[in-house]
């Protein structure tokens, strides 16, 4: 039996080889950006995380415990939205830490994918003591941490 010197025994082989070539690194180009663009997200999450960890149950006894944090970046500007948190609870010099680096981050995102945004002005909305929970609501501050 002689071997025949050629790998593929006719051309459509050799066509089948190299589009299954082609369709393998295809897919791992693709997966390396897929893990490359999760990573970016994954940390603003993170930091949302430690965020919502560090405010927990927002336990208050009287209005005066409540506060606002703004959270996140549009891309046109401002914040996304308003966290409500208790002194009673919270440190206002690291929530105002994990704020910042959660608005670099998430204005880092936005500058990656060319996110937009619908540019209208998140109003603070205040926070207020209800069932001995902090909850937005009640009046306007405006400050990045009230």
């Amino acid at each position: 039996m002689t071997r025949n010197p050629r790998p593929f025994a006719s051309s459509w082989q050799r066509m089948l080889f190299l589009r299954g070539s082609a369709a393998g690194l295809l897919a791992l180009a693709l997966s390396a950006c897929a893990s490359e663009a999760q990573a970016p997200a994954s940390r603003s999450q993170a930091l949302l995380k430690q965020i919502e960890a560090e405010i927990g149950d927002a336990a208050c006894s009287s209005d005066q415990q409540c506060r606002t944090l703004a959270l996140g970046a549009k891309s046109c500007g401002g914040p996304e939205r308003y966290l409500a948190w208790s002194t009673a609870r919270s440190k206002a010099d690291k929530l105002a830490a994990l704020g910042e680096r959660y608005k670099a981050e998430r204005m880092a995102e936005n500058m990656r994918s060319g996110a937009v945004s619908n540019c209208m002005l998140e109003v603070d909305p205040g926070a207020q003591c209800k069932a001995q929970r902090c909850q937005l609501g009640g009046g306007g501050g405006g400050a990045l941490l009230r």
